[in-house]
């Protein structure tokens, strides 16, 4: 797990002793606080929105690993899936507060509803095709935050999908303070990941897979017929 923590572009180890990690929870809560009080006061939230996604009583993530036991052995070790304990972090409120806004960017006409609707439609084609798969290897880490969130915001205003009340910036800020900040306690040390997506906030597979949506569309517009996918899911 330290060498899954020790990417530098990822993650970073900060100073903060462990008598200073509540102060240091305290000072985030009210910088969301502080943030969602805005809103609150220029009508973009309601009080019962604030009063939902405000934080209280945060306490910091929880760094553990998820064994991959279905990949080989590293010297006699298993890979192991950083997996962030997020519930009750001071962004943790907030997060599952956006999923649902940014839901109708996750699939598009790519996406497969389950396995038997993929079987079924696979049973349609011929039998000489092949199937390949392709992986994005620690998906949720290598997705580019700022980048993501950007695509995210601008896809759902450009495309009218949003009717809420907020704004642009409004969308962006949320965002950004929801994610800008997954703190957590690791082997009695106290890190920040600088990039991509925290395994185990409410929003990680939402901004995940509307990435990959965004993306994906592109790079097939853009594919040379020659190898394009005859099927692609």
């Amino acid at each position: 797990m330290k060498s899954v923590i020790s990417d530098p572009s990822k993650f970073e180890l900060t100073d903060i002793p462990p008598e200073k990690y509540l102060s240091h929870i305290i000072n985030i809560e009210t910088k969301f606080k502080k943030a969602l009080k805005n809103l609150l006061d220029n009508n973009r939230i309601n009080k019962s929105e604030y009063d939902k996604i405000s934080p209280i009583g945060s306490k910091p993530g929880i760094l553990y690993g998820l064994p991959k036991v279905h990949k080989p052995l590293v010297d006699n070790v298993p890979k192991f899936r950083p997996i962030l304990s997020a519930i009750n972090t001071p962004a943790y409120k907030l997060a599952k507060y956006l999923v649902p806004i940014l839901s109708p960017l996750t699939s598009n006409e790519y996406t497969v509803k389950d396995s038997f609707s993929f079987s079924k439609e696979l049973s349609t084609f011929s039998s000489s095709l092949y199937m390949a798969s392709l992986d994005v290897e620690s998906l949720f880490t290598n997705i580019p935050l700022k980048e993501t969130i950007k695509n995210c915001v601008n896809d759902l205003f450009d495309n009218t999908q949003y009717q809420g009340t907020l704004r642009k910036n409004d969308l962006l800020s949320l965002l950004d303070l929801a994610t800008s900040d997954s703190s957590f306690i690791f082997d009695k040390a106290f890190y920040k990941q600088i990039d991509g997506v925290a395994m185990g906030s409410p929003l990680g597979p939402t901004l995940a897979n509307a990435f990959l949506c965004h993306y994906e569309k592109l790079w097939l517009d853009k594919c040379p017929l020659e190898f394009k996918p005859i099927v692609y899911r």
